[in-house]
């Protein structure tokens, strides 16, 4: 039953944060929900709910770091990506785009 209650309150902030980027007419990206749920967990109040923001936003930022290292990506703190130049960048940020259409 907690777990039950857990999972529904995730997807209830996974979709108050996309809810909140598309209000905002800003571009839908993991990176972005990232954010978003830093900016809603500045202002929560409940536990339950903060708890479960510290687990998403930690399995987010997980995901984001891979996927930046991956790409040979830098998000800065503006949200500007720069390339790293490194050998095999270009191959690589290929492929992941090309997976990444695959999911679309």
């Amino acid at each position: 039953m907690k777990t039950l209650i857990k999972t529904q309150i995730r997807n209830e902030l996974i979709g108050q944060g996309i809810l909140a980027l598309l209000s905002q007419k800003s571009p839908i990206s993991e990176y972005a929900l990232l954010m978003q749920l830093r900016k809603i967990q500045k202002v929560e109040t409940d536990p339950a709910r903060h708890e479960a923001l510290q687990e998403l936003i930690a399995e987010l930022s997980i995901s984001v770091k891979k996927f930046t290292s991956d790409t040979g990506m830098i998000r800065r703190e503006d949200d500007e990506d720069i390339s790293e130049e490194k050998p095999g960048n270009e191959k690589r940020q290929r492929t992941v785009l090309h997976k990444m259409n695959k999911l679309h």
